[in-house]
């Protein structure tokens, strides 16, 4: 053996150096996908009644908001953002943005942040506040450049790990970063040393509740100043989606010392304010059942509860809606006096404010709301389909309200105020919710 080295000698290099990376390797896991010592002792207290951070700078920054518009690919638009302040959501959310592409396309930042708004003090931007802009991305630099841009004119910029979709796999972000806490935690550190607002983080549940728990917990310790939890993992969506675990949202809210929005399962007004009590979190938030019933947080309506029905498929005393005979109820024409109000004052904001794709927008937005007439009446739905132009969508509510008895020129207002007619002539709505149709 040469310069004196021993095939023993060689064995004890070896053994400390394989131990020297293995305690690397622990520090890294600590130090990311483990929980902040602290957060994780108030996990593990696992108190019995966790309290809302109602003294939290940030709360008091968005004023407290209670009920959350999600942000939606494509539909979360600011003319629909508009509606439902209107009807009850205090905070929201613009749609995702591709921080890559808003970092260096002009043209991409343009289109997709509603840019004719830059003025903070015209009345429409002041409307739409407190917003929280959302980015995707697996790149610090890149999220933060693309965060820059529109900082002064959110509240926040908060960053999706919820995305399940797969072009989301595909590129490397949203939810299919929740196996990936180093990067994730070097992303939110960078956002929050670098940027002049407050950082926020949508996830969507992990494996296991202890999991998620630790995921949160790092997130907090990075810097992030609220967490929004889905209670459904990557693989429960769509067809697979199964009821939200309120439980994870809740372990969540009693470990951490920031703000916490719950997600998931929120069908019905009734559904939000059972969340908030169930989980303990500071906000809840809606996304599906908000298209089709922008209503959903409006608590003083009357029958914004009735009109969706409920999580469990039951309506008062337990009769299954899609057991009812809707010939014998005024409720089809209650549903489509509420549906075409919240119709016609979208169209109205839309002629406003447009979305980048007006066309692509609006339809995605009245095959949500007007579903349950649709379904029914589908020679109106295949116009829409054909839709060119907002005249053609205004049109086919005219045509949607004479045939259920509805006034055809009564403003949304008028609409919201109707009663049923005493007639006896049938009339009918889908049974099925659109938020139904993968559940």
């Amino acid at each position: 053996m040469q310069k004196g080295y021993s095939r023993l000698s060689l064995e004890i290099i070896s053994v400390i150096f394989g131990a020297m990376m293995h305690h690397a390797r622990a520090l890294i896991r600590t130090s990311t996908s483990h929980p902040h010592p602290r957060c994780f002792r108030r996990h593990l207290a696992a108190r019995a009644d966790a309290q809302p951070t109602d003294g939290s700078p940030f709360l008091e920054r968005l004023g407290h908001p209670k009920f959350v518009a999600a942000p939606m690919v494509g539909q979360s638009d600011l003319a629909f953002r508009l509606l439902v302040r209107r009807h009850g959501a205090d905070l929201a959310f613009t749609q995702m943005l591709h921080a890559k592409n808003f970092a260096t396309v002009p043209r991409y930042r343009e289109d997709n942040f509603d840019g004719f708004l830059r003025d903070d003090q015209s009345t429409y931007a002041m409307e739409d506040r407190p917003l929280i802009a959302q980015f995707c991305g697996n790149d610090p630099g890149t999220v933060v450049e693309a965060a820059s841009y529109i900082q002064d004119h959110v509240d926040a910029i908060d960053l999706n790990l919820g995305c399940p979709q797969k072009i989301a796999k595909k590129g490397r972000y949203g939810a299919f970063l929740l196996s990936e806490p180093v990067l994730v935690r070097s992303i939110v550190e960078r956002m929050a040393t670098s940027l002049d607002v407050p950082i926020t983080v949508k996830i969507r549940m992990l494996p296991t509740k202890e999991e998620t728990v630790q995921f949160a917990c790092m997130l907090q310790d990075a810097g992030a100043a609220m967490v929004t939890v889905h209670g459904r993992t990557v693989k429960q969506n769509k067809n697979l989606s199964e009821r939200a675990d309120w439980s994870v949202v809740r372990a969540v809210r009693e470990a951490l010392t920031i703000p916490v929005v719950a997600n998931g399962g929120i069908e019905t007004t009734s559904d939000a304010l059972r969340c908030l009590v169930e989980t303990g979190a500071d906000m809840v938030m809606s996304s599906e059942a908000l298209l089709e019933n922008p209503g959903l947080f409006q608590q003083n309506t009357d029958h914004s509860q009735d009109l969706v029905g409920s999580e469990g498929g039951a309506l008062n005393g337990g009769t299954s809606r899609s057991e009812m005979d809707y010939s014998e109820w005024c409720e089809a024409q209650l549903v489509a006096a509420r549906q075409l109000s919240y119709m016609r004052e979208y169209i109205a904001l839309s002629t406003l404010f447009p979305a980048r794709d007006v066309i692509g927008t609006t339809k995605g937005h009245a095959f949500k709301m007007l579903y349950r007439l649709l379904e029914v009446h589908t020679d109106v739905r295949e116009r829409l389909v054909r839709m060119r132009n907002l005249a053609d969508l205004s049109d086919i509510t005219d045509t949607l309200a004479a045939r259920y008895r509805l006034p055809v020129e009564a403003s949304p207002d008028e609409l919201r105020g109707f009663r049923c007619d005493d007639q006896s002539t049938p009339l009918h709505v889908a049974a099925k919710t659109w938020y139904r149709r993968h559940r």
